[in-house]
């Protein structure tokens, strides 16, 4: 058996995805019916199940195996903050409120205003539920998943850019029901078009800036939901508006086209992952220590 077939045969990132999708749009696209037909009073359980289908798609692949490597790379890679250089805190931490303080100040141009960058009343009003709630709803259960099991699984099977680029359709994909469950904010989007395009398409980008800082901390699943952390919070508890969001994507685009040009050899080399349950060396052996 050859090496790429040994790498890639603990991972199976079709199951996975069915196994995510099943778990979230049924639930969701159940709850998007029933609600319009009075079938349901409350929403929380259905889109909580949707929510955690990344986690529990990931916990039942990873258990699945049989592969005791496979299950403590994953908790390895979950628990040890140690994996993330410190050098890429900085990055980790403050690329996204740089790049949306940048966007205010172009915002200006087009009548925004500074004061987007003001906490909203919400996030006043309790600063650590919001905190909580915000690591709680979308990048913990989410990065668990996705960083946990399904990007490894995709980068075992094509490189770190087609990779990227699958991903950044099936996440949006992931979201699809949530626009028609009223009450949401993919619901609201669906009547401001331009914001609508944005949101869906700024998933690419913001996939090739968290699978940049991923691969070059040792895989680590801190540094994933702490980015998708700054990237929620800047979106809730500033006053930002729809036209800002709309120029934060587009430096969105920006910032990804010069990653990739940068650091082409990280998303273009070979597609086999170094990963400690396989004891292979490959994609992205030359970034370890970066």
């Amino acid at each position: 058996m050859s090496d790429m077939n040994q790498a890639t045969k603990p991972y199976k990132p079709f199951a996975f995805f069915l196994i995510v999708f099943s778990l979230n749009w049924g639930p969701l696209w159940l709850l998007a019916i029933g609600l319009n037909r009075g079938w349901f009073a409350t929403s929380l359980l259905p889109i909580a199940v949707g929510g955690i289908s990344p986690t529990l798609a990931a916990l039942v692949m990873i258990y699945a195996s049989n592969n005791r490597k496979l299950r403590r790379d994953f908790w390895h890679r979950v628990l040890d903050p140690r994996l993330i250089p410190l050098r890429w805190l900085p990055i980790i931490l403050l690329f996204v409120p740089l790049l949306m303080s940048v966007a205010v100040v172009i915002s200006t141009g087009f009548e925004g205003l500074l004061s987007q960058l003001r906490p909203n009343p919400r996030f006043l009003a309790a600063p650590l539920g919001f905190f909580l709630l915000t690591l709680i709803y979308g990048p913990i259960p989410e990065e668990l998943g996705w960083r946990g099991y399904g990007i490894d699984s995709l980068v075992s099977r094509m490189n770190g850019f087609w990779t990227t680029v699958l991903f950044g359709i099936i996440w949006p994909l992931w979201h699809l029901p949530l626009f028609f469950i009223d009450g949401t904010y993919q619901h609201v989007l669906l009547v401001q078009p331009i914001p609508l395009v944005f949101f869906l398409a700024g998933m690419l980008p913001q996939t090739v800036i968290m699978n940049w800082i991923f691969f070059h901390t040792n895989r680590s699943v801190i540094s994933a939901i702490l980015f998708h952390f700054t990237i929620n919070f800047m979106g809730e508890a500033l006053a930002i508006g729809q036209q800002t969001k709309v120029i934060a994507g587009i430096l969105f685009f920006a910032a990804a086209i010069c990653v990739v040009v940068a650091d082409r050899k990280l998303f273009f080399q070979n597609p086999v992952v170094e990963n400690p349950a396989f004891g292979l060396k490959g994609f992205p052996a030359d970034h370890r220590s970066s």
